[in-house]
């Protein structure tokens, strides 16, 4: 436990399982929640922090989500809870805190040594309606808040709009579809620039709220960026947990499905919704006007002229790209391994230099483990399920996490003693904590076992442990003073920063300086500069897997 300089615990960097007692096994949740949910009304009405704050317990948390604070926020203990909530007061007027009744209060044991009853509820300020989770755990007879999180679901007056009855919007369809795609006689609200799964999805709910949206992408076709990776790449998480906002993946896919799935699915999305992208686009100039609160961008689309446009705001939405396709052009070559793009292509091509352990899990035991039982097919909706998994603020679920990490661990006993049989080097990821912080820190160093894991413990894959200190004329030289012969270099490091990249785009570096840099966790344990408002006035990142329903309360707050 990391001491402060007073010597007591850190318990907001290094949480504990909080004190409490066990929850009873008949115990009357409906009860227990509705005598916390009297106490929450109050200090609502009240407009008390102090109040507010003695709902939690003594080393409890609350997760806002755009509801009060208009960003991401977790905040633990009571007096950082009571200056928060004083703070927003005024501008939110929460009020009418009820028990969400389609998810009924449900006791919770994920360890050994905690239990607490999960409520689902509802609520509204004066501009927003909100959903929220709370954990309430027991102690001397009283239900305290063990974590509270409060999500923007709805801004008032700012709803979705309806769908339209009758058939008159049916007429000169091609018509008004090509004048809306080409803005002619108005200005996009939001340009999006990268039209992968996080634009389309972004675009797709911007639209339902009547935003006027472009996106424009380099690549000549939607999807083309699955399209263009490499060929043993997949999904490394469940499709049903992946949807996209109003179309999910068909039922009968693959439960991975790759790149050749995906990219036509994108495409046929894009179509579907009706999004406004232009492909073979590219950025060439960006400037704000302060004054204006406005951006002017030129863009240039392959074959016609370059256009003059003023959107409000822009959103980077880019992602990655390789010129590794498959195996077929080598014979033997080398991967410089970051996680999965790595081993996916050690698989592919034999022999993978290592200079760093990696996390690895094999799905068969992980994801059981893992929230299967929230994402799973047969379990709660998929909305109820985002809730759930966003309710706790990163700091809790790097705390729980290490219990199922060693679990998942000892069941993967065989393929981990064969990966350092095959001399390659694993961990159990920063904290013992798996692959969360390494997702949430630089966005890989850990391998959803695929099939890699066989073929390096079975010597089909060879690993070379090492660092490069430079290339030679037939392959490299590694710092140990070793040489290796091989046909090519493969390098699967990672991703650029997001402020290289806007840096070295048309928006220039003295936006991306101003806005630093996106990704990895703040003190507070959120994800720094994404789904936010940043330093700079009217640009966002945004960067997930290929569902971004779990942040759509962000689309909602910013444009």
């Amino acid at each position: 436990m990391t001491l402060t300089t007073g010597g007591a615990p850190d318990y907001e960097q290094h949480p504990r399982i909080p004190p409490h007692d066990a929850v009873p096994e008949d115990v009357d949740t409906v009860a227990a929640v509705a005598g916390w949910l009297a106490q929450a009304n109050a200090a609502l009405t009240a407009g008390s922090g102090e109040l507010f704050a003695e709902l939690f317990h003594d080393e409890g948390w609350w997760k806002d989500k755009h509801a009060f604070t208009w960003t991401y926020r977790s905040l633990f203990g009571k007096i950082k809870i009571t200056r928060a909530f004083e703070a927003t007061y005024e501008a939110t007027k929460a009020h009418s805190m009820v028990l969400d009744s389609s998810v009924p209060p449900a006791v919770a044991r994920p360890q050994d040594d905690l239990s607490f009853i999960q409520a689902h509820l509802r609520f509204e300020t004066k501009v927003v309606v909100g959903s929220s989770i709370v954990n309430l755990v027991l102690r001397e007879g009283k239900w305290t808040a063990w974590t509270l999180s409060t999500v923007l679901e709805e801004l008032k007056d700012f709803l979705e709009i309806p769908r339209p009855y009758g058939s008159s919007h049916q007429l000169y369809y091609e018509d008004r579809r090509a004048a809306a795609l080409n803005f002619d006689g108005q200005e996009p609200s939001v340009m999006i620039l990268g039209a992968g799964q996080t634009g389309l999805s972004l675009a797709a709910q911007l639209q339902a709220l009547g935003v006027p949206t472009l996106l424009i992408d380099k690549n000549p076709r939607v999807g083309d960026a699955w399209r263009n990776r490499y060929e043993a790449l997949s999904l490394h998480s469940p499709c049903h947990s992946d949807s996209l906002p109003f179309i999910p993946f068909p039922k009968h896919w693959p439960m991975y499905p790759g790149p050749a799935k995906l990219c036509q699915f994108l495409e046929a999305y894009a179509g579907i919704l009706d999004l406004n992208i232009w492909n073979s686009t590219t950025l060439t100039t960006a400037s704000f006007d302060d004054a204006k609160g406005e951006w002017t961008v030129v863009v240039q689309q392959k074959g016609l002229p370059a256009r003059t446009l003023h959107p409000k705001h822009l959103v980077v939405a880019t992602g990655t790209s390789t010129e590794y396709r498959n195996a077929k052009e080598f014979k033997v070559s080398t991967s410089e391994k970051n996680a999965s793009t790595g081993m996916d292509i050690a698989a592919d091509l034999g022999e993978p230099v290592s200079r760093s352990p990696t996390y690895v899990m094999s799905l068969s035991n992980g994801l059981p483990l893992n929230g299967s039982a929230i994402y799973n097919e047969n379990g709660p909706p998929i909305e109820v399920a985002d809730r759930i998994v966003a309710s706790m603020p990163y700091a809790v679920v790097k705390l729980l996490n290490r219990q199922v990490v060693a679990r998942v661990a000892e069941q993967d006993r065989e393929m981990l003693d064969g990966l350092k049989k095959g001399g390659f080097k694993t961990w159990l990821g920063p904290e013992d904590a798996g692959h969360l912080l390494l997702g949430l820190g630089r966005a890989g160093g850990y391998y959803f076992d695929s099939g890699a894991s066989a073929l390096i413990a079975n010597g089909k894959i060879k690993v070379t442990q090492g660092r490069i200190k430079n290339f030679t004329s037939s392959g490299l030289a590694l710092q140990d003073g070793t040489l290796h012969d091989f046909d090519a270099v493969v390098f699967a490091t990672g991703f650029t920063t997001v402020r290289d990249a806007i840096s070295k785009s048309a928006i220039g570096p003295e936006v991306a300086n101003k806005i630093g840099d996106c990704w990895g966790l703040t003190s507070e344990h959120e994800i720094l500069n994404t789904f936010v408002p940043l330093a700079h006035p009217n640009i966002y990142y945004c960067f997930c897997k290929a569902r971004i329903d779990p942040w759509k309360s962000s689309t909602r707050l910013t444009f």
